[in-house]
């Protein structure tokens, strides 16, 4: 499985290496903005980065601005688009992203009720979509992961915070996406039922009046 590059930054002469940006760091961002508060360029870095405030504020005003930038691009781009990751070592242990083929009905029911709500929990989403590998070939890609239990993936949720976001971001892009494919499959399928229902009721209505 490739390594993914890690982007550095440079302030006041020292280098640093950034990880990628985890789940807490975005929920952090959001609840700000929703707060309608004003992050300075410094309490931004420090909150991308980790680097206390202090050392921040050690750097020119210019060097911060550059940096600001760059990481408000860096967090922009986490949303795009990116490939399904099958799986994802995260603190020592491999996790694999559960496939729709072989999803259970409850699985796939608490994903709907956590995918419509507004402020949607993504530890716990995450939790459920990537579960710990039983067996896995890093090859392959194949893997079997733990059986879907409901209070295991909320008591595993606690611990996802440092789980990357672009990941999560694009498995739940995907997933929803073919959640509306699956429901529309459905409202057709239900839509052929009713059809052939209603005629075969109006030839046996008629076949009634005849006899």
């Amino acid at each position: 499985m490739k390594k993914q590059e890690r982007m550095k930054i440079l302030l006041d002469e020292k280098e640093y290496e950034l990880g990628e940006l985890t789940l807490n760091q975005w929920n952090k961002v959001k609840e700000i903005n929703m707060s309608e508060q004003n992050l300075t360029d410094p309490e931004f870095i420090s909150l991308m980065t980790d680097i206390p405030l202090d050392e921040i504020k050690q750097a020119t005003i210019p060097q911060i601005g550059f940096v600001a930038k760059v990481l408000e691009s860096w967090f922009t781009n986490t949303t795009q688009q990116k490939p399904v990751r099958q799986m994802v070592e995260y603190k020592g242990e491999m996790l694999g992203l559960t496939q729709p083929s072989q999803m259970t009905w409850g699985e796939w029911t608490d994903l709907e009720v956590l995918f419509s709500q507004e402020k949607k929990n993504l530890q716990h989403i995450c939790a459920i979509l990537y579960r710990p590998c039983e067996t896995y070939s890093i090859k392959t890609l194949e893997r079997t992961i733990v059986k879907y239990n409901y209070d295991e993936c909320l008591e595993r949720s606690k611990d996802m915070g440092d789980f990357p976001m672009s990941v999560i971001y694009s498995s739940v892009f995907f997933f929803m996406n073919y959640a509306k494919l699956l429901t529309n499959k459905q409202k057709d399928s239900m839509e052929v039922k009713k059809k052939k229902m209603t005629e075969l009721l109006r030839r046996t209505k008629g076949h009634t009046k005849k006899n």
